[in-house]
Order: C-alpha cells, then structure tokens, then sequence
C-alpha cells in the first residue's frame, strides 16, 4: 500500500533526522529491533517505552541528546517490530532479564536508563536487580505505583473496559486524546499506518496486558528504597493514564530523588515536549551524575 510506504519513509526519515539507525539482532531467539545513534565512547542512554507503544516514541526527544551521548532505544520483547508471541512471560521480571541479554550482547556494560509508564516499571525494577548497570535513573511517568487519586484509564479498567487496545482508526485517535494532552503532529497516512499496526495487534497486546495488570498498579514501593543511585522523576500534570499523585507515594521513598511535574503535559512528556523534557534531563546528569 503506498500509503504505508510513505509512513514508513517518514518515520524513517524523523530517524534519520534525529540520528538514529534501525538495527536487529537475536539474544537466546529473542529478536529485538532497536534504534542506536548518538556520540560513540561517550555514556549510553538506555531508553525503554511504555505498554502498547514502540521505540519511535523517543526518537524526538533522542535527536536534543544524541550530540553528546550514545543512545539505544529499544523495542521491548513484544512490543513494536519485535513479534508478540502468546504465552510468552511478559512479567517485568522476565522483561529485565531478557533486557541484560541483549545489553550484553551489545557490550554494554553501564548505561543511563530512562523510562516511559510500563517501560519506567522496568527501569526500575532493572536498576534493582542489576544495580551494578545502571548509572542513573529517570522515570517519566512510570507504572508499577498505587496511587491515592484514581486515574480516567483505573476508572475504565474498574468497568472492564481497557483503552489502551485499538479496534479503528477512530479508536486510535481516542487512544492519543487519552495519552498526550496537546496531540504531537502527525501526518495523516503515518496515523493511518500507526493506527493499522496497533488494530493488527490487537488481541496479542491484549494477552499481554493481562500480565502486566497484575504489576501495573503496585509493586514497586518495596524496591524504590533500596536504590542507590542518581533518580530524576518526570510527570505530566495532566496524565489521564497513570495519575500524578503517584510522585506522593514515591517522594519519600526516593529520598534525594528529583521531581519534575509539567504544565500541560499528559502521559508522554518526552513525545509531547521533547525539547523542554531533554533540556530538564540534561540539567539532571549535567547536576548529579
């Protein structure tokens, strides 16, 4: 479909521009695609997306950093070019050692980790188990808290009712509504081929959140005082996905963590607000790392 091909070329093209390159490989028969870019031999930023989303989620925010830093954006084990396999283990737990793999594999040995809603669960959840890897940690808006406020996604999944899965285009303009509070551009046909994808995948992502909603809200409280590490915590003021009082429950366990909370920002700062979110994080490694 030309359509598609022209979606592609633009995604390939925002890569490009960014300085990002698609690269694949296999870790124990695991594919994983990934972007890679950036300065070589200087840190490396790890960045892990959020559940139902892919690596294109931080290629803009990755084109601000990409001049001093060595970046890797992955897609996660189910999750954008890499097939969803039913009946797999997408805990987070088997996430993160499917994750140190494939940071093996690529001989990376420490690196900064940031990530987004479920891919900030694992982020943190890797900075636990494997402490020794990771040289700071930046949260955007992460799962695997309870938080005091209901959030518009909670109060659709207490109803039995996930808007996170796609069944139309128009379903996936419902879906950005929800996620961003001022709707990134997005060329009509790259839509279009982001809305196909996600309606494709559908019943698969579906099997997979099934696992994470047992982790999704919760579980992390337990782990978040023993980190030992430099943490920057970013949310939007307006997320509708996973609610903003979650900063209270963490706050103090976090002890010396940094909190930023952004005006006019829903779900994915680093997708709605690239620059300002990549100016507040190089303030963060420039301040404490």
């Amino acid at each position: 479909m030309l359509s598609d091909r022209l979606a592609r070329l633009a995604l390939s093209a925002d890569r490009l521009r960014c300085g990002m390159k698609a690269h694949y490989c296999e870790v124990d028969g695991q594919p994983w695609h990934f972007l890679q870019g950036g300065r070589r031999g200087a840190d490396t930023l790890l960045m892990l997306h959020g559940f139902g989303a892919d690596k294109d989620n931080w290629t803009r925010f990755a084109g601000q950093l990409s001049r001093d830093y060595h970046i890797v954006i992955v897609d996660l084990p189910g999750f954008g070019d890499n097939p969803c396999r039913p009946g797999l283990d997408y805990s987070m737990a088997a996430q993160a050692e499917r994750l140190c793999a494939l940071l093996e594999q690529l001989s990376i040995a420490r690196c900064h980790v940031l990530g987004s809603s479920m891919g900030g669960h694992l982020a943190a959840l890797y900075a636990h188990r494997f402490p020794n890897q990771v040289l700071s940690l930046c949260l955007l808006s992460n799962g695997g808290i309870k938080a005091p406020q209901l959030c518009d996604m909670e109060r659709a999944l207490q109803r039995g009712v996930n808007p996170l899965l796609v069944s139309s285009e128009a379903d996936f303009d419902r879906l950005l509504a929800l996620v961003t509070e001022k709707r990134p551009f997005l060329p009509k046909w790259v839509r279009a081929y982001m809305a196909r994808a996600a309606v494709a995948r559908r019943e698969c992502i579906a099997g997979i959140f099934r696992q994470y909603q047992q982790e999704i809200y919760g579980g992390l409280e337990g782990l978040l005082a023993d980190l030992q590490l430099p943490v920057l915590v970013i949310w939007g003021q307006q997320d509708r996905v996973l609610d903003v009082s979650s900063c209270e429950v963490m706050r103090p366990l976090l002890g010396a963590a940094e909190f930023e909370i952004m005006a006019d920002t829903g779900h994915l700062p680093m997708l709605e607000r690239p620059a300002a979110t990549a100016r507040r994080y190089r303030r963060f490694l420039a301040e404490r790392v």
